[in-house]
């Protein structure tokens, strides 16, 4: 469907897409101490995959603030 408003159609396709992401995020770093996480996308589709972050590495989570760093640490969640 690619990239556009509404290219998560339902409810269930954004629950596919959080275990996805989720699965994905975990596999890539199994070797890792620690995960940093900028998303860019929905705001609301974002808080799906934090229902299954309780299994993954310490996460710096960073948001975008429009300043001249662009980015910067929010919070981090222990795992």
């Amino acid at each position: 469907m690619g990239i556009r408003e509404i290219a998560i159609a339902d409810a269930a396709a954004a629950v596919a897409f959080a275990h996805g992401a989720w699965d994905h995020i975990r596999s890539a770093c199994l070797r890792a101490s620690r995960v940093h996480l900028y998303l860019a996308g929905p705001a609301g589709l974002a808080l799906l995959p934090g229902h299954r972050w309780n299994r993954m590495r310490p996460t710096v989570v960073y948001e975008d603030v429009q300043g001249p760093a662009m980015y910067e640490q929010a919070f981090t969640v222990e795992a």
